[in-house]
């Protein structure tokens, strides 16, 4: 009798022990699980801010290219003015010298 409580009691501890180290894979399981979602939700919140930033670099690169069209479109009506105005001042020189002629071959 004394050798199967003995029997038994070595079969209630070594159960015991399995159950602790089955409630310890469980927990660890779960711990890996909830790490997986953290990095599933983090690699989510990765991905959305991703496209937002992907969206605002492509509407900055719109605006670039339109303003690059506008300077553009502006330098050539600068030069355009430009020219027109040193056409008209060559235009008074050259009304200037006439007259001066005109007055120097009055006198």
């Amino acid at each position: 009798r004394e050798d199967f409580n003995q029997l038994n009691t070595a079969q209630i501890t070594q159960i015991e022990n399995e159950y602790k180290q089955t409630l310890q894979d469980v927990e660890e399981s779960l711990t890996s699980n909830q790490t997986t979602n953290d990095t599933t939700t983090s690699n989510q919140q990765l991905q959305d801010e991703y496209h937002v930033v992907a969206q605002e670099l492509t509407t900055l690169k719109n605006d670039n290219s339109t303003l690059s069209e506008r300077v553009l479109t502006m330098e050539a009506n600068l030069s355009f003015l430009r020219e027109e105005r040193i056409q008209q001042l060559q235009s008074k020189d050259h009304d200037i010298e006439r007259s001066t002629f005109e007055l120097h071959s009055l006198k």
